[in-house]
């Protein structure tokens, strides 16, 4: 530990330098100063950061326990040592209510006040280290802001928090606390003949670019939040707009991301009441932008072969590019943007919904079914079962499928 900076207050010279001559004996203890009233300790501590004061109570113009209430009001917390004539109660109870780190009696016995300066020493090394760590805790909050900030929307859209918990994360990361606010739900598209942008755009590119675009439309509209939400869909979140400024927004902010980036954007926007009756607005958006979205040809050309081949174990995202002659890519893109999930999901479902078919109209065994649905194993047919259903195909035949054999 380095040099604690040390004053000693009392209204006795002699005192003070017992004090000093007894503190000298520990290197680390190093008196920069003396006062020999509360007034001018006040000043002093005010001006100069000290770390260990010694303080008497019974001084002329200010007390010593009234300079300590005075140094909490501006913030100034050194660490305080009583040193005291008086063994009265009231003084000690009120010495504690002040956050006075221990009480020593006059006259002073060299081996109390080094017993007590070891006890001070461990307790200014303690709160070194937890300034220290609370200083970087908060460079590094700063320093993930965006990333927690992205984190906190889009769990809260998916209604992860409770009122209280949500209201602890905005303040937390100090985000506009919106008593209402407006919600612009944005979805990405890739157009079947803007293929050949892919090689020098990517989602994460298209988003960063986004993002800067929407800053420059919402110029005259601070402490918007704008995050991605998943592959294709982007959230910005002001304060409460109306209609026309929305509409006027959405078509700006639409004209501007399709000139400079290859996608075609589509965007609705609503209000809410804060930010716990955010999911519900989202979900309604996100419904309305699914029942006025028409699948592209090439989709539904995927969707058509999908059907005739996903009982094959083999079958995958390639195949269906190769059959559409179209990037794997390209692929997964129209598909994520046209019907809100991946290739494989859809995939997967296909499988699983022949899978519970099977289940409940046959009675072959589960190899076969895993085998028949388009699964490569059992084990992987079990697994995927249960993390979909929760619940085992054993489990479930035996809940659904009266006379099947026992696997």
């Amino acid at each position: 530990m380095t040099s604690l900076k040390t004053l000693i207050v009392d209204d006795e010279e002699i005192i003070r330098k017992g004090l000093r001559s007894l503190l000298s004996n520990d290197p680390q203890i190093d008196v920069v100063g003396e006062a020999g009233d509360g007034e001018r300790a006040f000043e002093m501590i005010a001006q100069t950061k000290y770390d260990l004061v010694f303080m008497d109570i019974n001084m002329p113009f200010l007390n010593g326990l009234g300079c300590i209430d005075k140094l909490r009001e501006i913030g100034e917390n050194p660490l305080v040592i009583i040193v005291s004539g008086y063994d009265d109660f009231n003084y000690a109870k009120q010495a504690i209510s002040l956050g006075v780190f221990d009480y020593i009696l006059k006259p002073v016995m060299e081996e109390t006040l080094v017993e007590v300066v070891e006890k001070a020493k461990k307790e200014l090394l303690n709160r070194k280290k937890s300034h220290s760590y609370l200083t970087w805790a908060k460079s590094q909050l700063e320093k993930n802001r965006d990333f927690l900030i992205e984190d906190f929307m889009r769990n809260l859209l998916k209604q992860c928090y409770d009122d209280i918990e949500i209201k602890s994360r905005i303040e937390c990361l100090n985000l506009p606390e919106y008593t209402e606010l407006s919600f612009f739900l944005l979805r990405f598209s890739f157009s079947e003949n803007s293929a050949f942008s892919l090689a020098d755009w990517n989602e994460n590119l298209v988003f960063y670019a986004a993002k800067e675009l929407a800053y420059r439309v919402f110029v005259d509209y601070p402490h918007i939040i704008s995050f991605q939400i998943s592959d294709f869909d982007m959230g910005i979140i002001c304060r409460a707009l109306s209609a026309a400024e929305q509409a006027l927004l959405s078509d700006v902010l639409k004209s501007e991301l399709e000139k400079c980036i290859p996608v075609h954007m589509r965007i609705l926007c609503g209000n809410a009441a804060g930010y716990e009756s955010l999911a519900d607005l989202y979900d309604g958006l996100k419904e309305r932008l699914a029942d006025s979205v028409p699948v592209p040809a090439l989709v539904l050309d995927a969707l058509a072969y999908m059907n005739t081949r996903y009982t094959d174990n083999l079958f995958s995202l390639q195949d269906a590019a190769d059959f559409l002659h179209i990037t794997p890519q390209h692929l997964s893109r129209l598909f994520k943007s046209a019907l809100g999930e991946t290739f494989v999901e859809h995939l997967t479902m296909l499988r699983l919904h022949k899978a519970l078919e099977l289940l409940k109209r046959s009675d072959a065994r589960i190899y076969e079914i895993a085998e028949q649905a388009g699964y490569s194993s059992q084990h992987y047919f079990c697994t995927s079962f249960k993390r979909a259903l929760h619940i085992s195909p054993q489990e479930y035949r035996r809940l659904f499928f009266k006379g099947g054999k026992n696997q």
